[in-house]
């Protein structure tokens, strides 16, 4: 036996004492001197079986340990998929439904109590596929009540909250979104839920049988600020000839606006493009709309303020960015 044989059955025999020191072995013979050269040498049979023994143990005992830990049995990793009991195939696990249950917001807290939560609260809207901003306008109703109108700008679209109960000892409102305008481009009749949030702003849910959209909104006004709509003296049907700084002839537009709405339509016949306007303000009389051609046109997309001038006409400038400008005056038809 070499020395580092040797080495090895002492370490096999620490070892064995270390891992099993209820059950002590009987003591091994000491290792016999390998024979000289061209000698014999003799056999200690114990030692050998003893060795073999050792290194069978360290061999299975190396099988059965986690590598991360020196020892035990191993973990089993926690997979990235699911697999249901009743198939052979491996399917994604599902995310819990991010709809509110009961009193609780989407944290699991019970919601913070509601406050004075009178004003103009802003935020852009998660869930959906497109980006888009809610707006909503909270006022004092008779009794302890809230009057809530809701708005989204970039959509055209909005109306009222019909508040129809509340929960978690009225720290939540409940209603249904009735909208106004805009009915095309929105879908209505969509439950809404409404709570403070731990940040102090509000957190709002828009839920339908096929949808959940939130949003985290943040008070931007004061309570009572009105949403632009179109007033009396911008309504109905409209048409002139409009010029544009790189176009040597004017060319056709026409437009039509309703009273009370915030959303219009704009057509240029000569290039077949068809836009919907959406008004985002009203600053002294100017109207102040975002312009957004159907798919598929070839006309360009921009911004349009209108000017009633209370004789039948109303100024017209169409711009987008640093691009081309054009002007002139439509009259009612």
């Amino acid at each position: 036996m070499t020395d580092r044989q040797a080495e090895l059955h002492r370490k096999v025999w620490r070892d064995l004492q270390k891992r099993s020191p209820q059950r002590p072995y009987q003591a091994m013979s000491p290792p016999v001197p390998p024979p000289r050269a061209g000698g014999t040498g003799t056999v200690n049979v114990p030692v050998v079986i003893g060795v073999c023994a050792g290194v069978v143990v360290l061999l299975f005992l190396a099988a059965h340990c986690d590598p991360s830990d020196g020892g035990g049995e191993s973990t089993p990793q926690a997979s990235d998929t699911a697999r249901t009991d009743d198939q052979d195939t491996w399917t994604a696990p599902q995310q819990e439904s991010g709809t509110v249950q009961d009193d609780e917001d989407p944290q699991g807290a019970p919601a913070p109590e509601l406050g004075d939560v009178s004003g103009v609260w802003e935020g852009p809207a998660q869930g959906d596929q497109d980006w888009y901003s809610v707006r909503l306008d909270i006022a004092p109703a008779a009794g302890d009540g809230w009057s809530i109108g809701i708005d989204y700008p970039e959509l055209g679209c909005g109306g009222t909250v019909d508040l129809t109960g509340t929960e978690s000892g009225g720290d939540v409102l409940v209603g249904v979104e009735r909208l106004e305008y805009g009915l095309a481009r929105c879908t209505d009749g969509g439950d809404v839920r409404v709570h403070r949030d731990e940040a102090g702003g509000l957190y709002w849910e828009w839920i339908s049988t096929r949808n959940h959209i939130w949003a985290d909104l943040e008070r931007t006004g004061e309570p009572g600020a009105t949403i632009p709509v179109i007033p009396a003296s911008a309504a109905g049907e409209w048409s002139g000839e409009i010029s544009q700084t790189n176009l040597d002839d004017p060319f056709p537009v026409t437009a039509v606006l309703e009273e009370g709405s915030r959303s219009a339509t704009l057509e240029l016949p000569d290039s077949g493009c068809l836009g919907d306007l959406t008004l985002l303000s009203d600053q002294g009389g100017t109207l102040e709309f975002s312009l957004a051609f159907n798919d598929g046109s070839r006309c360009v997309d921009g911004t349009v303020l209108l000017v009633p001038d209370g004789a039948g006409a109303l100024g017209y400038t169409w711009s987008s960015g640093s691009g081309p400008r054009s002007e002139g005056t439509l009259y009612a038809d």
